[in-house]
């Protein structure tokens, strides 16, 4: 399987593979970037958790495809934490000025979830 620079390009543009999925992703790691930056005090656990969600989004991103199956249950089993870390994140934290982003990342991701799997892995 040969892979190409400009394969992993195309398929981190926002546009791939449509305009919302792709929006909805960078909006997660946006929001999981905020999340981060916004804790007054280091906290190990909530800066794991924003940065898995952040490697699983690009992982997600790049890899589903050429090397996963989108109707795969490995996929499903990496979407499940873009979903939960926020949440987790949010409820964590002791910043209220972090909270919201975490819910809204959450939200988002869990929105993300259940639309990939409605439209392309129900019927496997």
């Amino acid at each position: 399987m040969n892979i190409s620079i400009q394969d992993v390009l195309t398929r981190l543009s926002p546009t791939y593979p449509n305009l919302l999925i792709g929006i909805s992703v960078y909006v997660m790691i946006i929001c999981s970037l905020i999340n981060m930056f916004l804790q007054k005090k280091p906290d190990t656990r909530i800066s794991f958790l924003c940065t898995a969600v952040i490697i699983l989004c690009l992982v997600d991103k790049v890899a589903v495809g050429p090397m996963l199956y989108a109707s795969g249950l490995e996929v499903f089993l990496l979407r499940i934490p873009m979903f939960v870390a926020p949440l987790i994140t949010a409820g964590m934290t002791r910043w209220d000025a972090s909270r919201p982003w975490g819910i809204v990342g959450g939200l988002i991701g869990g929105a993300y979830l259940f639309s990939r799997w409605f439209f392309e892995m129900r019927g496997a």
